[in-house]
């Protein structure tokens, strides 16, 4: 009886750190999409590099069979974020994130969770998406 105890906790120490400290997901499914902490931009700068990837993020969602999850980032809440180097972001790459609305208008289970949170896709600045099939979309309102 003693093995089981000693056989369970040597299982959990072969265990790679992150499965045993995982958080519950910060993205719901398209139609239910939260305004959580970003999957992979940490800070306004990385989001100002990611407009410039908006492109290749286009592709990227228009090849994946499917989005699994919605995650809407307000670019402002982020930490240092500076809204005159995401505009000029924007405006650099402007066919490139023109391109990844345009995207994301055409795929109607993402435009439908966009819209329901009130979400314009002239507001989205940039967008992340995993090869599991989880979106991250930034969006930049300009008042």
């Amino acid at each position: 009886m003693r093995k089981l105890p000693i056989l369970a906790a040597s299982l959990l120490l072969a265990l790679p750190a992150p499965l045993l400290a995982q958080d519950a997901p910060a993205t719901q499914m398209p139609g239910e999409a939260t305004t959580a902490a970003p999957a992979t931009a940490q800070d306004g700068a990385s989001v100002v590099a990611a407009i410039g990837a908006a492109s290749m993020v286009a592709a990227d969602i228009e090849n994946i069979p499917a989005v699994q999850t919605v995650t809407i980032v307000e670019v402002s809440q982020l930490p240092d974020a500076d809204p005159q180097a995401i505009d000029e972001a924007v405006t650099a790459n402007s066919d490139a994130v023109e391109t990844l609305r345009s995207t994301l208008a055409a795929n109607q289970p993402v435009a439908d969770t966009l819209a329901s949170q009130g979400v314009q896709t002239e507001d989205v600045v940039a967008a992340d998406i995993d090869a599991g099939g989880n979106l991250t979309v930034y969006t930049h309102r300009v008042a």
